[in-house]
């Protein structure tokens, strides 16, 4: 649902644009005025709501590259490990852990292919984790056996496991050896703490901004599409929307009015006749 791709990217805008707690709320935040301007105009492109989203959300990136690091949010929030991560860095671990966003996605947002995708994601979670003091090093396998799969320190195939970019025949393969190896087992445990450390500690953040900022915007944005009809599906529309899509047209509206006023007109004749 597009819906949800909103609420993700409204979470990207917040992690760029960060407001800082404590100051006056204004209508509308730097980061909620950047992200429906930015959406706005990539309607004008007319693709569906997944490929606009995606347009956006790049558009968004680009413009968060040219901002110095001192120029985003408080002292306090730049003293956090992840406000230091790069725009990419943040990007990519709030589409995997808020949107659920895939490799493939993510690389045509940030335009890295998708191995990079997965060093970059590897690299942030180690990195974020390490500063909050994550339960324990999400290291390989300590013993060695040729039917394990192979780890690679840069992008383990433990992530990729949790991710789930992994194919339907490696995942069987995968779930088999984790019931006969414990030593991969206790690999993906690892994995998992960290994994999910970070996207409490993520959650965390993303909070505390939508605090700050008085609430989200969604309903902004998701106007912003409601009103190019050409990126709906005719499924996602209620009859309301439809209506008001039909008589946005203005020969459809002044034709609508004729067909009334005949109908009406000849209701009137057909009363006064049988009177």
């Amino acid at each position: 649902m597009w819906i949800e791709d909103l609420k993700t990217y409204s979470k990207i805008g917040r992690v760029f644009w960060p407001t800082e707690p404590g100051r006056e709320i204004q209508s509308l935040d730097r980061a909620t005025d950047l992200a429906l301007e930015t959406l706005t105009a990539t309607t004008l492109l007319k693709l569906n709501p997944e490929r606009t989203l995606e347009k956006a959300s790049h558009a968004l990136l680009e413009r968060a590259k040219g901002i110095s690091p001192g120029n985003v949010g408080s002292v306090a929030q730049m003293n956090q490990t992840f406000f230091r991560l790069s725009p990419e860095a943040r990007l990519v671990l709030v589409g995997l852990h808020v949107g659920k966003w895939s490799y493939a996605r993510i690389s045509r947002i940030t335009q890295l292919s998708t191995n990079e995708v997965e060093k970059l994601a590897w690299r942030s979670r180690i990195e974020l984790g390490v500063s909050l003091d994550a339960p324990a090093y999400p290291a390989g396998a300590t013993q060695g056996d040729p039917s394990c799969p192979e780890y690679q320190k840069e992008a383990p195939w433990t992530q990729r496991f949790l991710d789930e970019e992994l194919s339907g025949r490696e995942r069987v393969f995968i779930q088999s050896h984790l019931l006969a190896c414990p030593s991969c087992a206790q690999a993906v445990a690892r994995c998992r703490q960290l994994y999910y450390h970070v996207e409490r500690s993520l959650n965390s953040i993303l909070d505390k901004l939508e605090d700050a900022s008085g609430g989200d915007q969604i309903q902004l944005f998701s106007r912003a599409l409601q009103e190019s009809p050409a990126l709906q599906y005719p499924s996602e529309l209620t009859f309301l929307q439809s209506l008001r899509i039909f008589f946005r047209n203005p020969d459809m509206f002044w034709l609508a009015i004729g067909v009334g006023v005949f109908i009406l007109f000849s209701l009137v004749r057909f009363w006064r006749g049988g009177s």
